[in-house]
């Protein structure tokens, strides 16, 4: 149940502002650590008007996160449909104590009589949070409880139909990615949880999103998981079942990803030369690029350009220039996509109108696409697939030795839609500001460098012009990768970093390009959580403190400045939609996809379209 369905079962009023206030001070009392005062507060006299407030959800989530169980167990008390409430990600408090490792508190969940099987958002259950946790031998009985209630059926049936019916439910269910717990369970070394799973009847040879099986990743990754495939009857009964219906194993093929990266590898306990093994495997190593190109070319054949929004020079009349601005915000660009869609689906022309378009970050890839004939539903379904890939694997250690995501699929992708088209290819007026780290050992002058790729200085027109501003016969496979390498996450691209840093509204570095007075301006966002840094937490902090969160500090000014700049200049010609999102979200939450197309297809468009009306 969400928490506006108890609100409206427990309450036909809402909360004042005083006692809406008061709850905003237990909740920070909680996030501070502070559980005695908040427990005094909660005991002395509890609050009955919690339950009817929509920020009862909040407090309760809080304490969960922060394992303060009798704070828990007083808020149920008192309002016990808040048991099966859900945050912003579908998880329930029962999936939250798990996540973060408080299992003493989820197992006093359960006993409230909490759903144990229920599922998130992503499509993760208990069984998922488990497997990214240590567990200890006093966790077995909790843990088995879930796959009892999980379970369906304990070993593989024989009947076809039923083993297809039975395939993916419950403790083999899939995650955003394919993946099902045992996957997760051996990535990430959980030997005891992949043990409770073989064990249970889990499917070694399910297939997630890239068509990759459980058996492989203990082939690739662990040998102690592996010596538990290698051992149980469960799993060799599971590859000969495997083997012996081929039909089945292919439309798991088709669901799943590439055919080179199926089960039927080698457990195998011969003593047969370990060359010759090899050469009985199936090249399921195959090098990361060949996988992707794989996937890319099938995914690229299934969504081919069919529109032409913007192929044609635009003939500017009306004395009014028309520019549309994409925030830079990682998988939050989506929000933006699905919004510029239902604005397309209400004005038909509307890009058609579109005199230049400014991007940043990972917006560029989207709106070049745009403008190479793809249509927005085309583009909307192929980003958020790439953001799955690129945000489902990280290198380096997560980051911590160098960048934490590869760019390798991005490039592939960018290399295949755009081929070699070039910015002066276009036929909108395009602005991509990017920040070029160093101009070179050879430069006398050498220099970090702020540059504006675009296509609208087509060459010198005095000496004073630098040779940066000259970019119009760059690719637009690099003008995507240097946009997307914003630094911790993606490598550089030809020493060139997302501009975002410079600034995240692009149409604000854009001015030298057009005329204010003469210019409309609709500047869409991602989206924000909060657009302030607590004066109270930060208020003599120290570099420490402030290291965590200078990125956002720099984009959430930027932001702030881009406003001041727009009213100034434009006034009532400039629009921005920013959309309050229900929680933080960063640019790599690929985990958050469905939560973002959700709050994008409730986004009220009606003041957007009143000004598009008045001013478009």
């Amino acid at each position: 149940m969400s928490i506006k369905e108890s609100v409206a079962e427990n309450s036909e009023t809402m909360v004042d502002p005083q006692q809406e206030s008061q709850l905003v001070e237990l909740i920070k009392l909680i996030k501070k650590g502070q559980a005695d005062r908040a427990y005094a507060e909660l005991t002395n006299n509890f609050p009955e008007w919690i339950g009817k407030s929509t920020r009862s959800n909040t407090l309760l989530f809080k304490a969960v996160e922060m394992g303060f169980v009798t704070i828990v167990e007083i808020i149920l008390q008192h309002c016990p449909t808040l048991l099966e409430s859900k945050d912003a990600r579908g998880n329930t408090p029962f999936l939250i104590a798990i996540e973060k490792g408080h299992l003493d508190l989820a197992m006093t969940l359960q006993n409230k009589g909490c759903c144990i099987t229920e599922t998130n958002y992503c499509s993760e259950n208990a069984l998922h949070k488990l497997s990214l946790i240590k567990l200890h031998k006093r966790d077995i009985p909790f843990v088995s409880s879930i796959i009892n209630a999980l379970t369906e059926k304990n070993q593989m049936r024989d009947d076809l139909n039923e083993q297809e019916k039975w395939a993916g439910r419950g403790i083999d269910i899939r995650n955003q990615t394919g993946e099902t717990a045992l996957h997760t369970a051996v990535k990430e070394d959980n030997v005891k949880l992949c043990e409770l799973l073989i064990k249970a009847g889990a499917d070694p040879t399910a297939l997630n999103n890239d068509g990759i099986s459980p058996i492989v990743y203990a082939e690739a990754n662990d040998e102690s998981c592996l010596k538990i495939f290698k051992e149980s009857e469960q799993v060799k009964a599971a590859i000969k079942f495997a083997e012996e219906n081929q039909e089945i194993q292919s439309r798991r093929i088709e669901r799943g990803g590439s055919k080179i990266f199926t089960v039927m590898s080698s457990i195998d306990d011969s003593d047969d030369d370990s060359k010759d093994k090899d050469k009985k495997k199936i090249g399921f190593f195959q090098s990361k690029s060949e996988k992707y190109e794989i996937y890319i070319d099938k995914l690229l054949q299934e969504n081919k350009p069919s529109k032409e929004y913007m192929l044609e020079q635009r003939a500017v009349g009306e004395n009014k220039f028309r520019i549309l601005s994409l925030d830079g915000c990682g998988v939050r660009t989506l929000v933006q996509l699905i919004i510029l869609k239902r604005i397309v689906e209400n004005f038909p022309h509307f890009l058609d109108n579109v005199d230049m378009i400014c991007s940043v970050g990972a917006s560029t890839l989207p709106i070049l696409m745009t403008l190479v004939g793809y249509d927005i539903d085309t583009v909307i379904k192929i980003y958020e697939k790439t953001m799955v890939k690129v945000f489902s694997s990280t290198s380096h250690k997560g980051g911590v030795l160098s960048y934490k995501y590869s760019s390798k699929f991005i490039k592939i992708l960018a290399t295949k839609i755009f081929q070699d088209k070039k910015l002066c290819d276009l036929k909108r007026e395009v602005v991509v500001p990017v920040i070029k780290i160093d101009s070179g050992i050879n430069d006398p002058n050498r220099r970090m460098i702020p540059v504006l790729l675009n296509n609208i200085v087509l060459k010198k027109t005095n000496t004073d012009l630098d040779d940066n501003m000259i970019n119009n016969e760059d690719l637009l496979s690099d003008v995507v990768l240097r946009s997307f390498a914003t630094p911790g996450l993606f490598t550089c691209h030809q020493s060139f970093v997302d501009g975002s840093f410079l600034i995240n509204q692009p149409f604000a570095v854009a001015k030298a390009f057009f005329d204010p007075k003469e210019s409309v301006v609709l500047s869409l966002s991602g989206g924000t959580y909060k657009s302030y840094f607590d004066a109270e937490k930060y208020t003599g902090a120290g570099y420490v403190q402030w290291a965590t969160c200078v990125t956002d500090l720099f984009k959430t000014a930027g932001i702030a400045l881009a406003d001041e700049f727009a009213k100034v200049l434009f006034g009532p010609r400039a629009h921005r939609l920013d959309p309050k999102l229900p929680c933080q979200i960063d640019d790599d939450s690929f985990k958050d996809i469905e939560l973002l197309k959700t709050i994008a297809a409730k986004v009220d468009l009606s003041a957007t379209e009143e000004w598009i009306l008045q001013n478009w």
